[in-house]
């Protein structure tokens, strides 16, 4: 995804302003065909009309303003693919399941010195 140069702030193109009033009144229907025009899929099933509403202003603004530097277009931990998510959830239950006990475990006290 290219970006476009930065506009000034302040400098909105009225077409896309025009379009994003519209998708605040659209009903559902014209909502999913709207998204198969920008995104050229058909919308996600679970997509509810303020999600679409939601995807279809970010594309438009972003082909109109430019998207997100290359910078910032990286994944957040590079090292695991930009799957950090599953990867952090997995290793704070691994961590959780070493210190849960089972049924047989007996917790001894510090021992004493006397």
């Amino acid at each position: 995804m290219a970006t476009q140069p930065a506009r000034p702030a302040g400098s909105a193109d009225p077409a896309v302003e025009a379009e994003l009033d519209r998708l605040a009144v659209m009903p559902i229907a014209q909502l999913r065909v709207r998204y198969r025009e920008v995104f050229r899929t058909d919308p996600p099933k679970a997509f509810g009309p303020d999600l679409l509403r939601r995807s279809i202003a970010h594309r438009l603004q972003e082909k109109a303003y430019g998207g997100l530097s290359r910078a910032t277009q990286r994944p957040a931990r590079s090292d695991d693919e930009g799957v950090f998510c599953k990867t952090e959830r997995q290793d704070r239950r691994a961590a959780t399941d070493q210190a849960r006990l089972g049924p047989r475990s007996r917790v001894e006290g510090p021992k004493s010195t006397a």
